[in-house]
């Protein structure tokens, strides 16, 4: 298996929740962060734009900055890694 593979991500795009603070077993804080892309439609006459938002989550110093400076519509470039949370439905 190749060992050049990197789970890396960079995101720019605006912050549409205020940060609010998550105490677990590190303080830190989590916020949503929108990002738009704009789709052509094949006939290049239309297009549309695709939102995503992302939650991100940032502990430590970080975490102190943006409680402190970080507010929503602010544009806000992330860099990371990406983690998915799976769970599963108790019926």
């Amino acid at each position: 298996m190749s060992t050049d593979c990197k789970n890396k991500i960079d995101l720019i795009g605006y912050v549409c929740s205020s940060p609010i603070q998550i105490t677990n077993v590190q303080s830190g804080v989590k916020f949503k962060l929108a990002t738009n892309e704009k789709k052509t439609k094949k006939n290049k006459d239309e297009s549309s734009i695709i939102s995503e938002y992302h939650t991100i989550k940032r502990f430590g110093k970080d975490a102190e900055y943006i409680l402190q400076n970080i507010k929503v519509g602010d544009k806000l470039s992330v860099e990371g890694r990406m983690h998915y949370h799976q769970f599963k439905m108790e019926e």
